[in-house]
């Protein structure tokens, strides 16, 4: 975090700077317009913080929001639910919430299984996909993953089943290659288990690209085989819960209950606009403790103006995800009800993410939004309301809207992660070099590209 002395002197800084800025106006005739264009530091504050990484805002206020709004509509009793039915379990999330660890890593696995049989037991299911995330080395969440490792990580190296879990495990899951490697040893060390563990139930678990399918054989023994239908290369298991959750609704005779077990808030976006695209009945299950609860999300959708489900699958990436800064001082709920308010922005959302490349259109219409978003409604050129923000008596770049380059940069990060978002049933999302789309590469690492202007001269 950054210092308080650090940003002190940084808001001197940019307050001499435009006083400067308007004492040479005063003298030059300076075009202030003009020079609003530019970006007034090395970054927009609007977007980032001082020490360059995203600003963030609290995701789950959007998922609050809606289930606020749709209150009537969100019990769901076991005795509802229809007599086939699927659990698809957040990998991460099941092994983070682990208030205890075993000994071993062997322990450990069985531990782990033992819980996921438990789950899918307690919805009566006969399978259970156990969904996990791929760590590549080069991804469009490095920014937010070397934030959380930024208290430090231990390598690890997981070579057999007696092996000792090490003491300090929030430091071991700060690694990617620590996670891969763990989630590698877990669907490994399942192969050889006895097929009494798994209960009749069925195991879907991810392992890379791969997908590995638990199911007892005819002749009683464990059956272990690759299942080609759940490979993929999707990278989050956000959207990789969704495609098992297509396939699933696609294999399993309906009617059909779909228990998605996570904490994120990603996942109940994109799984609420799913629930008006498949067949299945979505159950989502917050695994978040005592205030854990489940939400019917075909009801909470069948209460919400139409294409708003659609929409909030660009609205949430562009006000703020693990891959896409959020706007200083503007929270999802404010530019929600914006949206919620006005059938051009809903339509607007609908279209980001619909492809990889941004249409001119709809590049003005999310400006227009920005616009908006800052108070300016009748405005559609952000360098203008960056002025009139200034003529008015806003006086660091902290609180200016981000200048059109910037902006534009922003919606290029937007859409990228929308279109992956949109893209949760395709087992090969395929996705183009994030470079071209609001990124750069600097030391094997994708980073952010903040803007492509100077700093105004």
């Amino acid at each position: 975090m950054q210092k308080k002395s650090q940003v002190t002197a940084s808001l001197k800084e940019q307050r001499d700077l435009l006083v400067r800025l308007l004492m040479i106006a005063q003298e030059r005739e300076l075009d202030l317009k003009e020079v609003m264009k530019y970006p007034l530091s090395s970054m927009p504050y609007a977007l980032a913080t001082f020490d360059g990484s995203m600003v963030k805002t609290t995701k789950a206020a959007l998922l609050h929001e809606v289930e606020k709004s749709s209150q009537d509509q969100l019990g769901y009793r076991h005795a509802d639910f229809n007599a086939n039915k699927v659990v698809i379990v957040d990998a991460m999330v099941l092994i983070q919430q682990q208030s205890q660890f075993p000994e071993t890593f062997g322990e450990f696995a069985s531990s782990i299984l033992r819980q996921l049989i438990s789950i899918s037991r307690k919805y009566k299911a006969k399978r259970v996909d156990f969904v996990a995330d791929r760590y590549k080395d080069m991804s469009i969440k490095d920014a937010e993953r070397q934030k959380r490792a930024v208290q430090g990580e231990t390598k690890f190296r997981i070579n057999r089943s007696d092996q000792k879990m090490p003491k300090l495990m929030k430091k071991f899951l700060a690694s990617g290659n620590n996670k891969e490697g763990l989630l590698t040893f877990l669907v490994d060390e399942w192969k050889s288990t006895s097929p009494q563990y798994f209960c009749d139930v069925t195991l879907y678990a991810t392992k890379g690209d791969t997908c590995v399918k638990f199911s007892k054989g005819t002749d009683g023994n464990l059956l272990v085989e690759n299942a080609p239908e759940l490979q993929s290369d999707h990278e989050e298991a956000d959207t990789r819960m969704l495609l098992h959750v297509f396939q699933a609704s696609q294999s399993t005779p309906a009617p059909l209950d779909i228990i998605l077990c996570t904490v994120d808030t990603d996942v109940f976006v994109i799984a609420l606009w799913m629930s008006t695209v498949v067949t299945a009945r979505l159950i989502l299950f917050l695994m978040t403790g005592n205030r854990s609860r489940q939400l019917d999300l075909q009801a909470m959708s069948s209460t919400m103006k139409e294409q708003t489900t659609e929409a909030l699958v660009g609205l949430h990436p562009f006000t703020g995800c693990d891959s896409v800064s959020a706007f200083k001082g503007k929270g999802k709920i404010k530019a929600l009800k914006l949206m919620l308010n006005s059938p051009q922005y809903i339509t607007t959302f609908c279209e980001l993410g619909k492809s990889w490349e941004l249409r001119p259109n709809l590049r003005k219409d999310l400006e227009k939004f920005v616009c908006d978003l800052y108070g300016w409604k009748d405005e559609t050129d952000i360098n203008t309301v960056r002025y009139n923000c200034y003529r008015v008596g806003t006086v660091t770049d902290l609180t200016l809207p981000p200048n059109c380059d910037s902006l534009s940069l922003h919606m290029e990060r937007a859409n990228y992660q929308a279109k992956i978002f949109r893209s949760c049933q395709q087992q090969y999302i395929n996705p183009p070099d994030p470079s071209a789309h609001g990124w750069k590469v600097n030391a094997s690492k994708l980073e952010i590209l903040w803007n492509t202007l100077p700093i105004a001269p």
